[in-house]
């Protein structure tokens, strides 16, 4: 499913940093296998304390294409 995603390079406003489309899909490949290795399946939700980083993002697609649900705290 990662390899069918056509993403294009991400930055980071704030810091300036880059990731090519490539490798964004390297990342995310190497954390989906870091998450199945954990046990996540289909439907399993996954916390992430953290956001509007390049990380976050691989993350989330990672976590999408095991079929996970990513929840994410609010401001309250």
């Amino acid at each position: 499913m990662l390899a069918d995603l056509d993403i294009g390079s991400l930055i980071e406003p704030m810091s300036g940093r880059a990731w090519s489309g490539r490798e964004m899909l390297e990342y995310c490949g190497r954390r989906s296998a870091c998450y199945a290795d954990l046990g996540l399946r289909r439907y399993d939700r996954v916390f992430l304390h953290y956001g509007n980083s390049l990380e976050f993002f691989a993350d989330l697609l990672a976590i999408w294409n095991l079929g996970g649900c990513v929840i994410r705290p609010t401001r309250g």
